[in-house]
């Protein structure tokens, strides 16, 4: 039930990448050119994902930049700057997380079979399994939404 409520939380992300996911791991073998073709496909979406977070970021700032938005002297915040610091954070963990998958993707040590197929089997064996790997992949894309 976690996971159905995450997966709604999350825009039904993990759903699509524990698909694809499982194409690529098939009978606890890696699929090479399947593999290859989904982390293409990560890599060009989480460099979209930098660029509209980059821009979210810069708006939420803007906001903030305006007199009267976040007064200091006012004791207690507006809900609109609530919003606002609630969506830079929601921007800024998108863009680091984006960029951290990104790192650890194009490390050399998943470029041959077999690290990605002791990869995957460590990611299997996690509490979730795959699907933990699913979730991992989808916060980027979720936390750009909530942004």
């Amino acid at each position: 039930i976690l996971i159905r409520i995450l997966n709604v939380v999350l825009f039904n992300s993990p759903t699509i990448h524990s698909e694809s996911i499982h194409n690529v791991w098939v009978d606890n073998t890696v699929v090479k050119p399947r593999w290859k073709k989904f982390i293409s496909q990560l890599n060009t979406e989480w460099n979209s994902f930098t660029v509209f977070s980059t821009v979210m970021l810069a708006v939420d700032v803007s906001f903030l930049a305006v007199p009267g938005v976040d007064d200091p002297s006012i004791q207690s915040k507006p809900a609109a700057t609530i919003v606002i610091y609630l969506s830079t954070l929601c921007a800024m963990g998108s863009l680091v997380i984006s960029l951290v998958l990104a790192g650890q993707v194009s490390d050399s040590r998943r470029s041959s079979a077999g690290s990605v197929a002791n990869f995957m089997t460590s990611m299997s064996q996690s509490l979730l399994g795959i699907e933990s790997l699913a979730f991992m992949l989808s916060l980027p894309f979720a936390l750009l939404i909530w942004g």
